[in-house]
């Protein structure tokens, strides 16, 4: 049984080693073409694609619909490309200039609001948040009255 685990353990340091050593070959191979592309694809080693910058797009089509238990509403957006985040605030109907809104952060175009007062609309606006910081306001609508 021991020797099944050194020679696991001899394979992973061999693994590493050779993963160190492809990295130093790639970026020496990167060094020495110095920006050119003919060179580089000469190499036949696998390339990365060039990054390319994404321009945010405002989060559109809002839904909002009672969620499956009491006192939860279900918001959903389209997803956007090159979203990192998707924010969505909260006040109690009718707005005013004294409202106070809650902001909600989830990972995913989808969001699950709990905890709101039953027989009480709120009105939700939503927000994307992108790799560098970067946000676009979006949609504002009036959610239907909370069970």
């Amino acid at each position: 049984m021991y020797q099944h685990q050194n020679a696991i353990a001899a394979k992973n340091v061999r693994r590493a080693a050779l993963i160190e050593l492809s990295v130093q070959l790639g970026n020496s191979v990167t060094s020495t073409a110095n920006g050119n592309v003919e060179a580089l694809v000469s190499t036949a080693l696998p390339l990365r694609k060039k990054r390319q910058s994404v321009v945010l797009k405002p989060p559109s089509n809002l839904r909002v619909t009672n969620g499956i238990n009491p006192r939860e509403l279900d918001l959903k957006v389209d997803a956007i490309k090159g979203a990192h985040s998707f924010g969505f605030e909260y006040t109690q109907d009718p707005p005013t200039d004294q409202s106070v809104w809650v902001k909600t952060i989830c990972t995913t175009s989808r969001c699950t609001i709990k905890n709101l007062e039953p027989g009480k609309k709120y009105w939700f606006r939503t927000f994307v948040t992108g790799g560098r910081g970067q946000q676009i306001m979006g949609d504002m609508m009036l959610s239907p009255f909370v069970q």
